[in-house]
């Protein structure tokens, strides 16, 4: 989901010409071939949270850009004693620990 939210905020972004491919092909081939073979066809990068299918991308010498990395380098950073408000929604791993959300659905670890 929160990968979902990343790619439609990139169409915003005025220095990106963003578009979403959507072919269909009856090729005998697995997802992931297919979808190398239309990259390999044009001249786009794989956008895709999926590590193999960027390990095949790589051997193949198909651009890509990884999403979480994307997503981590555009969220907000938090500095270390920063003021942060959210809600602990639920109780950590270890004692004294709570678990909250910020908007950005990322998960934020509170001790004490």
């Amino acid at each position: 989901m929160r990968g979902l939210k990343t790619v439609s905020g990139l169409g915003d972004i005025e220095l990106m010409d963003f578009r979403a491919i959507y072919i269909d092909l009856e090729s005998s081939g697995s997802r992931y071939e297919k979808i190398l073979y239309v990259l390999s066809s044009s001249k786009v990068r794989l956008l895709v949270p999926r590590e193999a299918l960027l390990q095949e991308a790589r051997q193949i010498g198909i651009p890509f850009v990884d999403i979480l990395i994307l997503n981590g380098a555009l969220a907000k950073e938090v500095v270390i004693g920063g003021a942060l408000y959210l809600s602990i929604m639920k109780i950590g791993k270890k004692d004294g620990q709570g678990v909250g959300y910020p908007k950005d659905e990322s998960a934020v670890v509170v001790n004490q």
